[in-house]
């Protein structure tokens, strides 16, 4: 199926089947004419398991054009200002489940901010971004080296190979989140950690048809249910689970958190609203869009 597109040229798409069960068997959730730059997308809900996904979705290969196009160094130098308070809230909640000095990966690390806050933690980052301007970007901006420009399939890490694996806005956009997961848990030691975020299916974003949570780059959306079936089939048990903003949090607001209560005061302030009891009535008052889960890997021998 091929329409006219923005960016990414003549708009590519594939049928696909749910990946979280596998089952053919989807109903219409919602089709939005106007999503972005004048493209329509359709949404699907399984009726076996209940995801919600594109079908039919972009290709890989127009996703990767679509993505590449806006990716001028202006681009990529304004997304430190505008990230850096949502990466640093990413350090503040992994550091209470990592120790100082362990080994992490960053899949999907962008231009590799969370990347070189991480490491300025004092953790040995190691990070994989397909993209090769946003590669290029972590390597001169940052003096990030152990970036590998390409997917993690294509990475050589042995098995077993980290403490922990972060994985932050990017198990959406992913065209298979199973295959990811699986590819993760390889690299990742037994019991060791992974953090990602992804998006709530039943947030206000979602609710409110809101362009930024319904585009085309976005082909996968997530419920509680959904989620802890991905990991409890991919081989990771959770440790917790937060609603949290989908969109980047402002920088001056997080600046100025930390700087009146201390940083692992986000952590715990998060933690209070996400109790039993608070946790929907925030969600549902204040447009909580998306998910933080910090999983660990079960043991055994990685997943075939």
């Amino acid at each position: 199926m091929i329409e006219e597109g923005a960016r990414g040229g003549a708009l590519q798409r594939e049928p696909v089947s749910c990946d979280i069960c596998g089952a053919d068997n989807a109903g219409e959730y919602l089709t939005l004419p106007l999503v972005y730059e004048g493209e329509g997308m359709r949404f699907v809900q399984c009726r076996d398991c209940g995801h919600v996904y594109a079908n039919p979705r972009p290709t890989a290969a127009w996703l990767d054009a679509y993505y590449d196009a806006e990716r001028t160094p202006e681009f990529l130098e304004r997304r430190i200002n505008e990230h850096w308070g949502q990466c640093q809230l990413w350090v503040s909640t992994l550091a209470p489940h990592l120790p100082g000095g362990s080994s992490l990966l960053d899949v999907g690390c962008g231009i590799g901010l969370f990347a070189k806050l991480a490491h300025d933690h004092g953790w040995d980052v190691h990070g994989v971004e397909p993209n090769p301007h946003e590669a290029a970007f972590a390597w001169r901006r940052f003096g990030l080296n152990a970036i590998h420009a390409g997917r993690l399939d294509s990475a050589v890490y042995p098995d077993a190979s980290f403490d922990a694996v972060t994985l932050w806005d990017v198990v959406e956009h992913a065209p298979s989140p199973t295959a990811l997961l699986g590819d993760i848990r390889r690299v990742l030691k037994p019991g060791g950690v992974f953090a990602f975020t992804a998006p709530n299916v039943n947030g206000r974003l979602a609710r409110e048809r809101s362009p930024v949570f319904w585009e085309q780059g976005h082909l996968h959306f997530f419920s509680e249910r959904t989620l802890n079936r991905l990991l409890a089939e991919t081989g990771f048990a959770p440790v917790s689970s937060m609603m949290t903003p989908y969109m980047p949090v402002r920088n001056e607001a997080v600046k100025d958190f930390i700087k009146r209560y201390g940083k692992w005061a986000i952590v715990g302030a998060r933690r209070v609203l996400n109790a039993p009891g608070l946790r929907r009535l925030w969600a549902a008052g204040s447009g909580q869009s998306g998910f933080t889960i910090i999983a660990r890997r079960t043991g055994g021998p990685p997943m075939a």
